[in-house]
């Protein structure tokens, strides 16, 4: 009898992945900046546009050092769903609601900006 294991990718929910091919790394210092102000922006802007988020604790979070305008940014996107692969590419759905949203951070200026949530199909 022959076994075949395979191996998963587990995705911990809350999990924050550096997605590699960006055109800069972002510092820990950066990290813990996006980590500390995301989630009290995203609610503000979630109920300025009457959007109902998931319970913030089901998001996982992917983010990458790139450059637009000749300035830094950090392209963070989130997810409350198992999505495979999350680890190694950004997860791209076109719907899904609140489940789903993508958002830019200024390191420099401290700030974030261009909040996406996904539609509804």
């Amino acid at each position: 009898m022959m076994k075949i294991l395979f191996a998963a990718a587990v995705v911990t929910v809350g999990s924050w992945f550096g997605i590699p091919g960006g055109s800069w790394s972002t510092s820990q210092a950066v990290l813990n900046n996006i980590r500390g102000g995301l989630e009290p922006f995203v609610k503000q802007q979630a109920s300025t546009q009457h959007q109902a988020l998931q319970p913030w604790s089901s998001y996982s979070f992917q983010y990458q050092g790139q450059t637009e305008a000749g300035r830094k940014i950090v392209f963070i996107n989130a997810f409350c769903r198992s999505e495979p692969d999350a680890q190694h590419h950004f997860v791209q759905v076109f719907d899904g609601g609140s489940c789903y949203f993508r958002v830019k951070y200024d390191p420099q200026r401290k700030k974030f900006f261009e909040l996406v949530f996904n539609g509804v199909a």
